[in-house]
């Protein structure tokens, strides 16, 4: 049993034996004594003390924790003595040196041992990998990282960022066993120079490695910062490049080994770095001028930014690592679930689905061995997603090479069994068969038939209808089951692997349901099916809001939509479906003059100074049968006439590509008008011509209007009236009511005459309104934005204009609230 003693050598702490720390103080202390009377000399011995630590260090594995006697002797004969460079003949010291890095106690390799790579730890900056790759080669660890650099930019390959190099790295990381006895590389090393530097030092480091003129290599970055690219590839040097602090690093960059003697040297050679010639010429101060100016602001910005850009990379690290791990979690337990439904083994498949296909089916058509492949071929990037993302939260890498190693070998066989089970699979669905079930549903004394919808639970076997006609009394419907196989046989089977259910509920009602099931054992085979309803001639059909929501589209060749299907009675006429409910009543070409007569007729009812509508409506002419209503929805680009009459009567004239789309259907007491396929831009083409609507009704309490509509509102006289208007609306009104309330929005204008005891007027935008004629009792006016307004107020006016808007009116107005703000006025026009 020896003492041992804890000694610290630049903050790391080592376990010495006795009669090695003996030997050990006096080598120290006579290399202090020398050394003393060096300018600088506490930075020296520093230096000399962190290479004893790293070689010590190096000394360490988990069986031998304590630094022996032998361990200081192999220290000094590779570092060598002070008495080792006094001596007057140079060739003697290095031969001395020679001798001592020959008989070193650090990793050798022996006669005819097969040289190995391992990752280097002593000099890892990650995990060793590139440092010792090149301590493998006999090279400076900078330029193997830089190679790693470049595969992951991929720029020549592949024109940006590329996983290659990040991939490469993990690889080796897990397959290369560690080593922390690897001996230094004794190669000249790249640094940048902190002596001679005018920037960041990177043009004088490189001028030491390569031993030539640094003025050249000055001149060389200056000549490529002109075309673009010198700039940016000394920054990136200037990055990754680290600098020669120590002495220890300064005698690394000339290539010769770290001992005393060289580190002497270094250190005269260094003291006086200028004589008297070595001043810049007048043309390289100018030159340089703008890269110092640079290297100043960047300096600056290091400094200042230093603490953040840390800060932010362990943000990156934290958030990168808790990523990793979330994605490799759900990505394992996904596995776990669905692993567990191929088996059997959980019964509650909805847990875990194959987009629209059913688990259990999907798994049912594939082999079992298959299935297990593709769980390996997931599970172990999964689990590696999750160590990666510990490795770096922790900042350590916790697999074994031999399990990474493993899970490598059974990652590349379940990858390799997932394909082949995969192209053998393929072969199951190489052929196509159907085969057809006709189900009949009397219906010769019923005058209408009803077609329902059930809602199911299954998102796959969306069904595709289709309705006919033909010459029978009785409802068909033909059932057309279909599939895949490796053959015509095997795919008929398949498609008898679904079923459907079709029940009549009672005599004039058809349920369907809305997708067809897997039975029990099924396996997938693409399996489909389309459904044909043969309805007799001349029968009436109702359908379902569920049945007409899904299928109304597909059943009238895209004529109608849902809420039009669900909403209206159908008859089949000669063999296509009919509309008996909505059908238009009259369908006539109208010439230009009979429009424009038409559109004039009742123009003396608005006012001639409120006229707007005065187009040629020439075309077809079509009136709607709708039921009663008191509102209007629009929304285009039409021009519509709304006018107070005893009948509920719509009627439009345009040409006919546009009636087509146009879109009139009565609801809930509104009417609403809209436009198929799209917006209304697609109809605001001033090379057409436009379509006009006229509307007439008896009482009117509503109107909203949006997109690029013109209309002409009058007749009306209801207690309450609200219009809206958004867009690029154009409204021409007049009506007299006790409230009216106006919303506008957008670009929209509106000219009003009539009388109202109160108006609630309200604008955004850069709307204007103009109702000098329309006479009011009490007005709230709110404006904002670019808006302005025309009123006429005789008792009570509160004007709220906000941004440039303005408010004038005219009138016997008593009161006049005010609130303006910015730039915005409310006064009396003059």
């Amino acid at each position: 049993m020896k003492k041992n003693i804890s000694v610290n050598l630049q903050g790391m702490i080592f376990h010495v034996e006795e009669d090695g720390y003996e030997m050990l103080s006096q080598y120290l202390a006579a290399i202090k004594r020398y050394f003393s009377t060096y300018e600088g000399h506490e930075e020296i011995v520093a230096d000399i003390e962190s290479r004893i630590a790293e070689i010590f260090f190096s000394r360490l594995n988990p069986g031998k924790q304590v630094i022996t006697q032998e361990d200081v002797k192999d220290l000094i004969l590779q570092m060598g003595t002070v008495t080792d460079f006094q001596m007057e003949e140079r060739e003697e010291t290095e031969s001395a040196y020679s001798h001592s890095s020959t008989t070193g106690n650090t990793y050798q390799q022996a006669p005819g041992e097969q040289k190995r790579l391992y990752r280097d730890v002593n000099r890892k900056v990650l995990a060793g990998v590139a440092a010792g790759i090149a301590n493998y080669l006999q090279t400076d660890p900078l330029w193997v990282r830089l190679a790693f650099v470049f595969l992951v930019i991929g720029i020549p390959f592949s024109g940006g960022i590329t996983l290659f190099g990040v991939i490469l790295y993990i690889i080796c990381w897990i397959a290369l066993p560690e080593n922390a006895a690897l001996p230094e590389t004794q190669v000249r090393k790249l640094f940048r120079d902190p002596v001679d530097k005018k920037l960041g030092g990177v043009a004088s480091g490189i001028a030491i490695y390569f031993g030539a003129d640094v003025a050249i290599i000055r001149l060389l970055f200056v000549i490529f910062a002109i075309f673009g690219i010198g700039l940016l590839i000394y920054i990136v040097l200037w990055i990754a490049v680290p600098e020669a602090k120590s002495i220890t690093e300064r005698v690394q960059m000339q290539g010769n080994p770290v001992t005393l003697s060289s580190i002497e040297e270094s250190v005269k050679n260094n003291l006086n770095m200028r004589d008297a010639n070595g001043e810049e010429s007048t043309l390289a101060k100018i030159l340089l001028f703008p890269v110092r100016l640079v290297s100043q602001v960047i300096s600056v910005l290091s400094r200042l930014l230093h603490p953040v850009l840390g800060f932010l990379i362990t943000m990156i690290r934290v958030v990168a690592g808790l990523f990793m791990i979330f994605l490799g979690g759900t990505l394992a337990f996904a596995l776990f679930i669905g692993l567990a439904t191929a088996l059997g083994s959980m019964t509650n498949s909805s847990l875990f689905e194959m987009g629209d296909i059913p688990a259990t089916a999907f798994f049912n058509g594939v082999p079992t061995w298959v299935t297990v492949a593709g769980f390996f071929a997931g599970i172990i990037p999964a689990i590696a997603l999750i160590l990666i993302g510990v490795g770096l939260l922790a900042r350590r890498f916790f697999i074994r090479p031999t399990v990474g190693w493993s899970m490598l070998g059974i990652w590349l066989l379940s990858v390799v069994m997932l394909i082949s089970g995969i192209a053998m699979t393929s072969r199951e669905f190489q052929e196509y068969g159907e085969f057809t079930k006709e189900t009949t549903f009397p219906a010769a004394t019923l005058k209408t038939i009803n077609l329902n919808l059930r809602e199911s639970n299954y998102d796959y076997g969306d069904l595709d209808i289709e309705i006919e006609g033909y010459n029978g009394t009785d409802i068909k419907v033909i059932q057309t089951f279909q599939a895949q196989g490796f053959n015509e046989e095997n795919a008929i089977a398949n498609a008898r692997m679904i079923s459907y259910k079709l029940v009549q509920q009672n005599d004039s009602t058809i349920r369907f349901d809305d997708a067809f099931t897997f039975n029990n054992n099924a396996i997938f085979r693409a399996q489909d099916l389309d459904i044909k309803i043969l309805v007799p001639e001349g029968k009436q059909i109702r359908f379902s809001e569920g049945f007409a929501s899904q299928f109304g589209y597909e059943i009238t060749d895209g004529d109608y939509y849902g809420e039009d299907v669900a909403e209206n009675l159908w008859q089949m006429k000669n063999g296509r479906l009919v509309c008996v409910s909505c059908s238009v009543i009259d369908n006539s070409p109208v010439n230009a003059s009979d429009s424009l007569g038409v559109a004039r007729r009742n123009d003396m009812a608005l006012g001639d100074d409120l006229e707007i509508l005065n187009g040629d409506y020439d075309g077809t002419r079509k009136v709607y049968k709708v039921g009663d209503f008191n509102e209007v929805v629009a929304a285009g680009a039409y021009h519509i006439r709304i006018k107070q009459s005893y009948r509920h009567f719509v009627r439009v004239q345009g040409n006919d590509e546009e009636l087509d789309k146009l879109r009139i259907r009565e609801q809930n007491g509104v009417l609403k008008i809209s436009r198929e396929g799209g917006s209304f831009f697609k109809l605001w083409d001033g090379n057409k011509r436009p379509i006009l609507i006229e509307i007439e009704t008896p009482d009117l309490q509503s109107v909203d209007l949006s997109g690029a509509i013109k209309s002409e509102i009058f007749g009306f006289a209801p207690e309450d009236f609200t219009l809206n208007m958004s867009g690029a609306t154009e409204v021409a009104m007049n009506i007299n009511t006790s409230n009216l309330k106006l919303d506008l929005s957008g670009a929209s204008q509106l000219r009003i005459k009539g009388s109202a005891d109160y108006m609630e007027l309200d604008a955004s935008g850069a709307c204007g309104i103009q109702a000098p004629d329309l006479v009011t009792d009490r007005a709230d006016v709110d404006l904002s934005g670019a808006s302005q307004a025309l009123v006429n107020v005789q008792r009570v006016l509160n004007a709220d204009a906000s941004g440039a808007s303005n408010i004038e009116y005219v009138g016997n107005a008593e009161l006049v609230n005010r609130d303006q703000s910015g730039g915005s006025q409310v006064r009396r026009r003059r």
